[in-house]
């Protein structure tokens, strides 16, 4: 029995509760459950039925599983990406760029301080705001939400060598340095976003 569109949109409102990210993994997910349930239901059959019962099998169970671990090699092959996009021309022009700028600020402690207050001020923002961002940039929040912990350890040492290494001016520069990288990252993930959405990366 071949599915039509209509049932096929029925299993797609199932996978929406199991948030799957990327639309070709949950189109992959979507094929093969299609595919399952047409042969399960070659002689006749209620779709419906058919569809709740795979939908609570340990079959749905082990593909939602290995979708999952697809996902996380994704996820680790966007962030190998972003950091070499880091080690890139691009980034590379961008970084020296932005932590000249900063560097010069460093002899004013309110410029470099004005650095400063934009990074935690856009931090805060964007914890705030997460859950409302528009769905282009799905990636942006995806990436926070996976490798937050990457993203916030030049962050957090930032923030505290000043307390840790006093206030001498080339604890400023090591800082510089740091917010420098920090933006950077921020712009390429930006970028990638971008890239995913008008399917330019692969």
């Amino acid at each position: 029995m071949k599915l039509t569109k209509e049932q096929i949109a029925k299993i797609e409102e199932y996978l929406v509760k199991d948030r799957i990210f990327y639309d070709d993994i949950r189109m992959e997910m979507t094929d093969h459950i299609a595919a399952t349930l047409e042969e399960k239901l070659k002689e006749d059959g209620d779709f419906e039925l058919a569809l709740k019962e795979y939908m609570n099998s340990h079959l749905k169970v082990k593909l939602l599983t290995a979708v999952r671990e697809q996902e996380v090699l994704r996820d680790k092959q966007n962030r190998n990406t972003i950091f070499r996009q880091l080690a890139g021309k691009r980034g590379i022009i961008f970084f020296i760029l932005l932590c000249t700028v900063i560097e010069l600020s460093t002899f004013e402690v309110w410029a470099f301080r004005f650095f400063e207050a934009i990074m935690m001020l856009g931090i805060f923002a964007y914890m705030i705001v997460e859950r409302w961002m528009p769905g282009n940039y799905l990636f942006v929040k995806r990436i926070y939400s996976v490798s937050m912990f990457y993203y916030m350890l030049p962050v957090l040492f930032a923030l505290k060598i000043n307390k840790l290494l006093g206030e001498a001016q080339w604890v400023y520069c090591i800082n510089g340095v740091l917010l420098s990288l920090i933006f950077t990252l921020a712009y390429l993930t930006l970028r990638m976003n971008n890239d995913i959405k008008t399917n330019r990366y692969a």
